[in-house]
């Protein structure tokens, strides 16, 4: 590890010594001071002014002089060296006395008082530099691998060359007491998994002289806080003949002991027979009769008895060890107290990912809690949800797996253990409407209308080593979330959840400013515009909050609405927004929505559109603001129309893969919680209210909540142009060239554009002049940078670019489907598997003219997942990035697949004056988030904005031409089309068509 270090301060020290330099001199830019020690995973070692036990990192002043660090930089991202700088002008908190100390808190809280970083430390290994006051010249760098709790990392003697763990962290004084190193973890002869025959566990250290412990229990077995280890000392082979946990660690005198690693090993033989009175469990979870056992008349059904096992493989497996006195305790079992809350009533824990097939799942020691609202009540279910919480305190901050697939954040604080409740075995009287598939279903919903939402999965969960039934693991869209697939840090965020608007992260600053100006939008166009942060002609004003995202909003509402929640908006729901100029307003998560098509409380006709309590408050305003009404309709028809994600087909074919995905395990949920309020169910009871909604709900349930619609105002009452080629209806995808297009079936006359714009401009809107620089299909040349590049590739429009690839359209590549039709410039086979950053120059004129009449300039692009875009060198947008890029970046965030073929305005007036009459450069820096998408896209124009100045109804706009008989189509081409009957306006009808 001590080659990782970087010192340079050490070494000016050095020549200064040797050199005779006066400490004074040197003192005066800060030369000599280092980082000198730092904590990476506070648990409940020193509290910082606010009382909060946050990271920190020390820096010292080894010399005889004092030394003001006022001005300099702190990072903890090499490529990002001024990301945060000590405050200047303020002596009293920045100068360390000769021989002195500086505690810096790295939380990211930097508006408290005191010296707070913008960034945290990863217990997991990271870096930090100190930078003098130029923000370039580095003074310090120390690179540092895995941290345990409450144990800092430090020099010894201070000041010098040499670091070592301290078990007492000493912020702000000499470093004493230190670990001479790391205890590694042991490792167990057989993988946790499943076993039919019995065997022999061996357990292994690669520390020299190092004792492993091991507990069968569930006991943390480097708990101390007894006579020793809790674990038994390890003397060799242990036998396993049926299912066991088994913790285990290994200790070294006068070294860190390793965390305690966990293996369950689950034998299907002992699940099948698990009994109602299991030895060292409690007969009681408080004062309610505990339920531990596999039902026999389900296991020894013939029906199901020799599927049993299938369906046990049929999903993966997570395993929950912890005490049993610490789950099922009278006095501190969180099962025995399900309505205790909050960290008192977390436990620590491990949880494993197993998979039947053998592929590697995970281990983690975690924190676990009760979970939910209703159904934590003793009496109401005996099956519970749970949350797991990944804290420094029991080891790493994060789980760092891809738990949901590729396309979801690989990083989590937070999973909840979703146990079915309104949707399972939960709720006596109400079990024969169960799925256990509902809430998926519809936050599957939400993420396929293009926004981020709760990914899910479902597996089977054992509780310290007995089975505990079907199990759907979740995100929970708190801060943290957000900052996952919208960017920033968690600290920026401000998150809600139900009910009364609980404050979850943050502060309310935002959402009262929102709730008061929805109100006050309901009547004025003007602010809602500013609830958007616009001006009132439609153009982005800085310095007004961006406050709602409405298009994350309607297509929240629509699906809640379609889906007939009758638990909400009173109840269940998370909002979540960015605070700072990078905010894109209150994003919208669905939650808990389980009681929707055809629960008991759900119908097939249920409305739910004139509840505008709690969250609906927004809706309940904004529906009757005009704008709002037809982006309203916008997004219905997007969703409800031409094989949309809300059209019966659609429907019918998500809900049958989901259901499919987990008809086997119902069988294993079944034999361990059918029976618990009396009636046994059995899986036909599943299979028919399945096909019910198959068969009779999904059909029908969209044209009667489009109705719905239509009544409140939200869709128009003139009909949309349908789009038709060559005389057959087609809604975009592939056409030969030359075919014909044609618009039918629309009220009055139909207004088209073939750039996907809007024809039509904002209520308020003036048709002004509108000036194209470059559009989508200008000639471009691409490069794949494998190797750095010479930054002059986005400065020069002379830059020799000759052997890069050249086309026109746009750039991408598409390993599914989806893009095809939006870009003519492949780059798949020189990115995929490969890196994540492609080049993009686009090089054009501007007359003295055209310069003359330009009086704004809007950037309007398509992209998945990321950009860095530089008109004449100088940056004009980015998205999904954030310091800066090297030729290898990657974007932070994901870009959905329907949000990216969306041409997104971003004003970018601020740099008008970059044109230059002559040759001019448009150089761009797409992005992937890895190297393993399945996609890429990066497509736009630059021109004038269309921007509003008046009017009452909307009108049409100066991209627009009006439909006078079929086009013919000669290149893949998007097409966005309304009809106007008076002052009225059809829903927009969009699609893409590739030649």
């Amino acid at each position: 590890m001590d080659a990782s270090i970087r010192a340079r301060g050490m070494v000016a020290l050095i020549l200064c010594v040797m050199g005779g330099i006066s400490a004074r001199c040197s003192a005066e830019d800060g030369a000599f001071v280092v980082i000198n020690e730092l904590l990476a995973s506070n648990v409940e070692t020193v509290k910082d002014p606010q009382g909060e036990y946050a990271d920190w990192i020390e820096l010292h002043n080894p010399t005889d002089a004092a030394i003001d660090v006022g001005g300099m930089y702190l990072t903890d991202e090499a490529g990002d060296p001024a990301k945060w700088q000590l405050p200047m002008g303020s002596p009293s908190l920045t100068r360390i006395p000769a021989g002195g100390f500086l505690v810096i808190w790295a939380d990211g809280d930097t508006d408290d008082a005191g010296l707070h970083a913008s960034f945290g430390l990863s217990a997991t290994g990271d870096e930090v530099c100190l930078y003098t006051a130029d923000g370039t010249t580095l003074l310090d760098r120390v690179e540092y691998g895995r941290q345990l709790p409450d144990v800092s990392w430090g020099r010894l003697p201070d000041g010098s060359g040499e670091w070592r763990s301290f078990a007492v962290p000493t912020p702000g004084s000499a470093n004493v007491a230190v670990y001479e190193g790391f205890t590694a973890v042991p490792r167990f002869s057989h993988e946790r998994g499943f076993y039919e025959a019995p065997f022999e566990l061996t357990i292994t250290c690669d520390t020299p002289g190092a004792t492993i412990y091991y507990t069968l229990d569930g006991q943390d077995p480097a708990d101390t806080s007894g006579r020793g280890f809790a674990g038994t000392r390890y003397a060799g082979p242990v036998f396993v003949s049926g299912t066991m946990r088994i913790r285990a660690c290994a200790a070294r005198e006068g070294w860190a002991t390793s965390a305690a690693v966990t293996h369950t090993y689950i034998f299907l033989s002992n699940v099948k027979t698990q009994s109602r009175t299991p030895s060292g469990f409690p007969a009681t979870w408080g004062g309610t009769s505990a339920d531990y056992e596999m039902d026999a008349r389900i296991v020894n059904d013939p029906q199901y008895k020799d599927r049993l096992n299938e369906s046990l493989l049929s999903i993966p497996t997570m395993s929950l060890v912890t005490t049993n006195d610490d789950m099922f305790g009278s006095q501190r079992g969180i099962y025995a107290n399900p309505s205790r809350t909050g960290e008192p009533w977390e436990r620590p824990a491990s949880v494993e990912l197993i998979y039947p097939d053998g592929s590697k799942g995970f281990q983690i020691n975690c924190g676990v809690r009760i979970q939910g609202g209703y159904f934590r009540t003793p009496g109401a279910s005996s099956k519970k949800s749970f949350r797991l919480l990944f804290k420094g305190m029991y080891g790493t901050t994060k789980l760092r797996y891809p738990l949901f697939g590729d396309e979801a954040a690989d990083e989590f604080d937070t999973i909840t253990l979703r146990a079915g409740a309104n949707d399972g075995y939960t709720w006596s009287g109400n079990e024969r409407y169960a799925q256990f598939t509902r809430d998926q279903f519809a936050r599957d919903l939400q993420r396929g209308t293009g926004h981020a939402g709760s990914h899910g999965m479902f597996v089977h969960l054992y509780v310290n080593g007995l089975y505990w039934g079907l199990y759907n693991p979740c995100e929970r869209p708190d801060a943290s979330f957000s900052a996952s697939y919208y960017g920033g840090d968690k600290e920026e965020w401000d998150a809600f959840k139900h009910t009364g608007f609980e404050l979850n992260d943050g502060n309310r600053t935002a959402l009262n400013e929102m709730t008061s100006l929805s109100q006050q939008a309901a009547n004025s166009p003007e602010v809602y515009q500013r609830l958007q942060g616009r001006n009132p002609d439609g153009s982005e004003n800085p310095q007004y909050a961006h406050l709602l995202d409405v298009a994350n909003y309607i297509d929240y509402m629509i699906v809640n609405l379609w889906a007939g929640n009758w638990d909400w908006p009173w109840n269940n729901y998370w909002l979540a927004r960015r605070r700072g100029p990078d905010s894109t307003g209150f994003k919208f998560y669905c939650w808990d929505v389980e009681d929707i098509m055809l629960s008991s409380r759900s119908p097939l006709t249920i409305n739910r559109l004139s509840d505008f309590s709690e969250v609906g408050r927004f809706h309940g305003a904004l529906r009757q603001n005009p704008e709002y009404r037809l982006a309203f309709g916008d997004h219905v028809h997007r969703h409800l129309f031409n094989g949309g994600l809300l059209t019966s087909d659609s429907l019918i074919q998500q809900y049958r893969d989901l259901v499919d995905s987990i008809e086997s395990a119902i069988i294993a949920e079944l034999a361990r919680w059918g029976d618990q309020h009396g009636r046994r169910m059995q899986l036909a009871d599943w299979q028919t209210m399945r096909d019910q909604i198959l068969d009779s709900y999904l059909p029908r349930r969209s044209d009667i909540v489009l109705g719905q619609f239509r009544s409140a105002g939200l869709y128009p009452s003139v009909a949309a142009p349908a789009f038709y080629v060559d005389g057959r209806r087609q809604h975009g995808g592939v056409a030969a060239a030359g075919s014909e297009l044609s618009m039918r079936e629309a009220d009055g006359t139909i207004w088209y554009t073939l750039d996907g714009s809007d024809p039509r401009l904002p209520e308020g809107a003036a048709a002004g002049e509108s000036s194209l620089l470059v559009d989508e299909d200008a000639p471009k040349r691409v490069l794949v940078p494998l190797v750095p590049v010479d930054p002059a590739w986005r400065t020069s429009p002379s830059f020799d670019d000759s052997a890069w690839t050249s086309g026109t359209g746009g750039v991408g590549y598409e390993r599914s489907t989806g893009y095809e039709s939006y870009f003519d410039i492949n780059v798949g086979q020189q990115m995929y598997g490969r890196t994540t950053s492609c080049y993009i120059r686009i090089p054009f004129d501007v007359s003295q003219e055209m310069l003359a009449n330009l009086s704004n300039l809007a950037f309007r692009v398509r992209y998945d997942d990321g950009f860095i875009a530089y008109l004449n060198g100088v940056e004009i947008a980015r998205r999904n990035f954030e310091g800066d890029p090297i030729w290898t970046s990657a974007a932070n965030a994901q870009n959905s697949d329907l949000n990216a073929v969306q041409l997104e305005q971003i004003d970018v007036s601020a740099h008008l004056g970059v044109l230059r009459v002559g040759s001019n450069l448009l150089a761009v820096q797409a992005l992937n988030d890895l190297p393993t998408s399945s996609d890429l896209l990066f497509s736009a124009t630059l021109g004038s904005a269309q921007v509003a100045a008046g009017g009452t109804a909307g009108r049409v706009s100066p991209r627009a031409i009006e439909y006078v008989g079929p086009l013919t189509l000669s290149r893949s081409t998007p097409v966005a089309a309304r009809s106007v009957r008076g002052a009225s306006w059809s829903a927009l009808n969009e699609a893409v068509f590739g030649v």
